[in-house]
């Protein structure tokens, strides 16, 4: 059994588009299978890989260095563990409506 799930804040035709566009029908397409689930269309493996790529190919852009090396008030590691996941945190809210 397949199960495709779709979401749209717009509308239901919005959320069918968004299924046919992210995890096409492969029995309906006519598409073969590959050798590995990461390969093939409409296969969760292959749709939860292209979503961690996609995120990974926009992060790995961004480089962060939260405080001057050798400041002599530098904080401490849990200080700057917290303030990397607030930043992560808040790039990744920024770009959901972009992906």
């Amino acid at each position: 059994m397949v199960v495709r799930v779709g979401t749209s804040f717009i509308s239901e035709e919005q959320a069918r588009r968004n299924i046919e566009n992210e995890i096409p029908d492969i029995s309906a397409a006519g598409l073969s299978d590959t050798s590995s689930p990461h390969q093939t269309l409409g296969v969760f493996e292959n749709t939860a890989y292209r979503v961690r790529k996609s995120w990974a190919d926009i992060l790995d852009r961004i480089q962060v260095e939260p405080y001057a090396k050798g400041s002599e008030h530098s904080p401490s590691d849990d200080r700057v563990t917290v303030d990397l996941e607030t930043f992560w945190t808040a790039v990744v809210h920024t770009l959901q409506v972009r992906l």
